[in-house]
């Protein structure tokens, strides 16, 4: 990642001394103008940003103990914050416990999904040419009038069971 930030830099560069603004150099790279401004006038910072405290920081040492002694669901957990007075969402004390849980193994992932086969539409048959109206003209029609691919037709709907 150090290397893309490097290259980055050095393409924002050039194209400065070339005498371009950061607003021309901005959609050449994918940032956004102001990143540029401020990449150019201070350069590239590539080490991690510090965490921004959270409001479950004042119950840190709790959680820990609590997490080490095995209660580790956060519903439980949360529970036992809000009797301690905290007042914050389960969803921020979820990510906040995030951190204490081991990356996932190739064990714990699930099973790739089997994909079901696509429909495919049955094979043409005789009657997929005929609509209702058709079929009733087909039926009402003297048979030594119809064509011999009607007559298949009719000989379909006859066979076909009504409900």
């Amino acid at each position: 990642m150090a290397q893309f930030f490097s290259y980055l830099s050095q393409q924002m560069l050039q194209l400065q001394t070339q005498g371009l603004s950061s607003s021309e150099i901005a959609p050449r790279v994918g940032l956004f103008a102001r990143t540029v401004r401020q990449w150019l006038a201070d350069g590239v910072n590539t080490s991690p940003r510090r965490r921004r405290p959270s409001p479950l920081d004042a119950y840190a040492s709790y959680l820990r103990h609590r997490w080490e002694e095995g209660e580790q669901q956060g519903v439980h957990l949360y529970q036992e914050l809000q009797e301690k007075g905290y007042t914050g969402s389960i969803r921020a004390l979820y990510r906040y416990l995030d951190r204490w849980r081991p990356p996932p193994s190739e064990e714990d992932q699930p099973a790739p999904r089997k994909r079901r086969p696509r429909k495919t539409a049955p094979p043409p048959g005789p009657f997929d040419q005929c609509q209702a109206k058709q079929a009733v003209w087909l039926s009402i029609r003297s048979p030594d009038e119809l064509k011999p691919e009607e007559q298949e037709q009719v000989a379909f709907i006859r066979q076909v069971p009504c409900p």
